[in-house]
């Protein structure tokens, strides 16, 4: 993807040449840096108790506006 990114610690996945498969290779704790660095995770009070995981009590913000317009154009 990006040769020129060799002293991030994130560059192994960054450089591989399947990125998607270096991710999955990850474990958990070398994948925690990649969601710190992109979004922030909050785990939302749900109001109930009770069996089973509810996908609404989690919200996941960027913090990169990747893809899109830069954040000052997206300001005006």
């Amino acid at each position: 993807m990006n040769a020129s990114v060799t002293t991030d610690p994130l560059a192994s996945v960054i450089n591989a040449p399947d990125p998607v498969a270096a991710w999955a290779g990850l474990e958990l704790a070398d994948q925690r840096p990649f969601i710190d660095r992109l979004c922030t995770v909050t785990i939302l009070p749900s109001g109930r108790r009770g069996r089973g995981f509810d996908p609404s009590t989690v919200s996941v913000d960027h913090k990169h506006n990747l893809g899109g317009p830069p954040a000052d154009a997206m300001a005006a």
